[in-house]
């Protein structure tokens, strides 16, 4: 499955927004190369191809959680944390494998460190 990973979005750049409690936004940018995360970018990457959105207090249940992939799916399936590409074909690949544990894994990688 690691390979598909890589295949799929190996290459990528990713921004992941926040709503934080106190009512800013926190944003980081990603950019990833063979399925690993190679550089991180203050404030966001310019031309995303996918854009994680949350809120701080998912993140909190995430991390605090004792299966914290089985609590980020979770909070997918509640709305609280939103993956989506930025054009067609990044839709495409990720309703391919965002049902997968190891993209799951990525994701939630992402959000808790």
């Amino acid at each position: 499955m690691k390979g598909l990973l890589t295949v799929l979005l190996g290459g990528e750049k990713i921004n992941l927004n926040i709503a934080l409690t106190n009512g800013t936004m926190f944003s980081v940018g990603f950019v990833t190369q063979s399925a690993f995360v190679n550089e991180t970018v203050p404030g966001g990457v310019a031309d995303p191809s996918i854009v994680i959105a949350t809120n701080e207090g998912a993140i909190d249940r995430i991390k605090s959680s004792d299966n914290p992939i089985s609590a980020f799916q979770e909070e997918m399936n509640a709305g609280a944390v939103k993956i989506e590409g930025t054009n067609w074909i990044t839709n495409r690949k990720l309703d391919a494998v965002l049902s997968s544990a190891p993209v799951l894994e990525f994701f939630s990688s992402i959000l808790i460190g």
